[in-house]
């Protein structure tokens, strides 16, 4: 659905031709990381053929979803390559560091940076929490909100008549 006529997937995520949201509803992206990638990748230029997108380095021909896990240190990347049009993942928190000591920077970072993807560990405080040590940390939108607009990419959409179910 991305690339259609693109040549790559990069340059299909730099027009931004996205599928629509409505045009996604019920259907699962897979994006593969790790060790494997470079196979998977290998004799499948801009991933042609295969069935999983992988996390790219930005203007290679496989990209489309850039990882950018510290969204303190790395919020004007994240911004920018959000508004270039790629899907962007960051991280929350990291191992039980925020479960312990309760600080939220890193979430607010990354809720607030325009990535698509903001990954937690913590949905839920972990059962510890109150113990010598834990915090009641867990991750969520603002007001208890179920989903949102993307701050960056999405501020100047007007989603007052959306629908999500």
């Amino acid at each position: 659905m991305l690339r259609g006529n693109s040549s790559t997937l990069n340059e299909a995520a730099m027009q931004k031709k996205w599928p629509l949201m409505k045009d996604c509803r019920g259907k699962v992206v897979f994006i593969m990381e790790g060790s494997c990638v470079p196979f998977y990748i290998q004799n499948h230029p801009s991933l042609n053929g295969r069935a999983m997108f992988v996390y790219a380095t930005p203007g290679s021909p496989e990209a489309a979803f850039i990882k950018l896990n510290d969204a303190r240190n790395d919020s004007s990347q994240i911004r920018q390559y959000a508004l270039d049009g790629y899907i962007i993942r960051t991280r929350c928190d990291v191992e039980t560091v925020e479960a312990r000591n309760g600080d939220y920077t890193a979430m607010n970072a990354a809720l607030a940076s325009g990535a698509h993807i903001c990954s937690t560990d913590y949905y839920k405080a972990d059962p510890r929490a109150g113990q010598p040590g834990w915090s009641s940390y867990k991750v969520a939108f603002p007001g208890g909100m179920k989903a949102r607009k993307n701050p960056v990419t999405a501020a100047n959409i007007d989603v007052t008549e959306a629908i999500i179910d």
